[in-house]
């Protein structure tokens, strides 16, 4: 798979089954992990969802959180175990690769603002 990639199925769980030969019937976690990667099913539209806002800005993927300070202490950062992540944007009817990225640590705030680079363009 190369990025632009279009796969023409309309649920993350309809993805996973494509990607992996899995049988879901539903999945409604924004996230899949496997093999040391985590395949990361997401809106990249600068809207605000459950408190996060996901969006690209050239080759990095920024995940805003827009929570109340007060209600982000004990976030976990959720990225030590899955520096990559196979990113899936989700659209009406398809989602669209749009690469590997890697979790950048000196630039991120864990709490607030999680950056990642764009580092290979095949899955």
């Amino acid at each position: 798979m190369r990025k632009g990639d279009v796969i023409k199925v309309k649920t993350n769980a309809e993805l996973l089954n494509k990607l992996f030969g899995t049988n879901y019937n539903g999945w409604q976690k924004s996230v899949y992990d496997c093999e040391g990667i985590r395949v990361w099913m997401i809106y990249l539209d600068h809207k605000e969802r459950n408190k996060w806002r996901n969006y690209k800005d050239g080759n990095l993927i920024v995940e805003e959180n827009m929570a109340p300070v007060e209600e982000q202490y004990g976030l976990r950062s959720d990225t030590r175990s899955f520096v990559y992540r196979a990113v899936f944007s989700k659209h009406a009817g398809y989602f669209v690769f749009e690469g590997v990225y890697e979790y950048d640590k000196t630039k991120s705030s864990p709490q607030r603002l999680r950056y990642y680079t764009l580092v290979r363009e095949e899955f």
